[in-house]
């Protein structure tokens, strides 16, 4: 039977393939697919074996042993406010440990990785020595990983610890620098307030020393407030004593209202024997009249006793109300001058509280140790790349996707008939018989 042809349509047209379908198709081009799988594992094979050069890594870990989290809030009240001030001025860098992660790979550190190990400028600048390093800060952890791959793995662990090495050693400089910086700063610092504090003592002393000075206008007004209270009291007392004395010559006064001045008495005259009737003073009217005149002396000497007394009192008030400004306005200037002394002996004590942190820090050399290689890297054995084997895995399951979609294609693009299934499926017609092909030779 020759050759016939379908179209692609014709050939599209029945009910869908099943996995019969798709099994036959892949034995159809079985050698296809065999032959382009096979050659994409050869490939990955020379690539992984023959063409990429191994990659080795190294890691090494460094400890940061003081750092500031993040998190961490600070308040507090004036004092705490003070030392803060101070404390930001005068204390070691506080960095994060993702600003540590920052610095690693900073250029200059980076030039200093080159020169120290001598590497080939022309292949090594700080770019491609940053690109070859990984730098992770481990969570939940003070730790910093440095990782470095490269094709020697000796190399690799060589700038590995090189650079954690002379990171930690950045980084000690820089703090180094800092405490002394600090040291210098605060040392200026806690003179010029000793200077101070001793001019505001003067001052404070200066002020205390005066004649009318705050102890003085405190005793003048206690002194006045007593004598005041003293005057105040006998004024109460005479001011008594004068109604008493004005009511008894009130009293006197009406008695002697009701009683004659003179009064008529029989007596017997001697001369005639006789007795005759005479005028004579009224010995109570003479009494309640000296009564009355006593009286009289004694209200005009309390009424002017009175009003010394008063004028005392007035006296005396008036100088308290002046005592009592000038000791208010000589208390203000005191504890203006006693706050400004505190104030200034406060910060000194701050600064010297520090001063003494930093000359400790620095005969502890704690700049030099706030880091810490814990971990140094050494050189693998084992490369990380390329990984021959999961190559080979990928190169074989991506050949065989790949030569199993060139066949589905070649499948879908080939519209001959070339066997009697053929027919049946594509054309839907019933097959009579079959007439075998057969050569000239054979039919002579």
């Amino acid at each position: 039977m020759s050759d016939g042809i379908v179209g692609d349509e014709d050939r599209l047209d029945y009910e869908g393939f099943d996995l019969k379908v798709y099994i036959n198709m892949i034995q159809k081009w079985k050698w296809l697919v065999i032959g382009i799988t096979a050659l994409a594992v050869v490939t990955s094979v020379l690539f992984s074996f023959f063409v990429l050069s191994p990659v080795y890594l190294s890691k090494a870990v460094i400890m940061v042993k003081e750092y500031q989290d993040p998190k961490t809030i600070q308040g507090g009240n004036q004092k705490d406010d003070l030392e803060s001030v101070v404390g930001s001025l005068s204390r070691l860098p506080q960095m994060t440990i993702k600003t540590y992660v920052g610095q690693l790979e900073n250029e200059a550190l980076l030039r200093r990785v080159i020169d120290l190990l001598k590497l080939d400028k022309l292949i090594y600048s700080p770019k491609t020595v940053a690109d070859l390093i990984d730098v992770n800060a481990i969570p939940d952890t003070n730790l910093i990983e440095v990782s470095v791959k490269n094709n020697d793995p000796q190399l690799a662990a060589t700038i590995a610890n090189t650079l954690a090495e002379q990171f930690v050693e950045f980084v000690g400089t820089e703090n180094e620098k800092q405490l002394v910086s600090s040291s210098a700063f605060l040392t200026k610092q806690l003179a010029k307030k000793e200077n101070e504090l001793k001019t505001a003592v003067d001052k404070l002393n200066k002020h205390r020393s005066q004649e009318r000075n705050l102890v003085y206008l405190e005793q003048e007004v206690a002194n006045k407030n007593q004598n005041l209270s003293t005057n105040q009291f006998q004024l109460l007392q005479v001011e008594a004593d004068y109604r008493q004395a004005v009511a008894g010559k009130s009293t006197a006064e009406q008695k002697l209202s009701s009683i004659p001045e003179k009064i008529r008495l029989k007596r017997m005259d001697p001369a005639s024997g006789q007795s005759v009737e005479v005028e004579e003073i009224n010995p109570a009217y003479s009494e309640l009249s000296q009564l009355i005149t006593v009286k009289t002396v004694e209200i005009a000497g309390l009424e002017a006793k009175k009003q010394g007394i008063q004028e005392a009192v007035d006296r005396l008030q008036t100088d308290l109300k002046s005592l009592q400004v000038e000791l208010h306005r000589t208390r203000q200037i005191d504890d203006q001058l006693q706050e400004e002394v505190s104030q200034i002996k406060q910060t000194r004590d701050v600064l010297a509280d520090k001063l003494t942190q930093i000359q400790i820090a620095k005969s502890m050399d704690l700049g030099r140790n706030s880091l810490q290689i814990v971990t140094p890297a050494f050189a693998q054995d084992k490369p990380v790349s390329p990984k021959k084997t999961l190559n080979m895995a990928i190169a074989f399951t991506l050949g065989l996707m790949f030569s199993a979609v060139i066949a589905f294609v070649l499948e879908l693009m080939n519209n001959t008939i070339n066997k009697s299934e053929d027919i049946e499926q594509y054309l839907g017609l019933p097959i009579l018989g079959i007439i075998p092909l057969a050569k000239a030779e054979d039919m002579e």
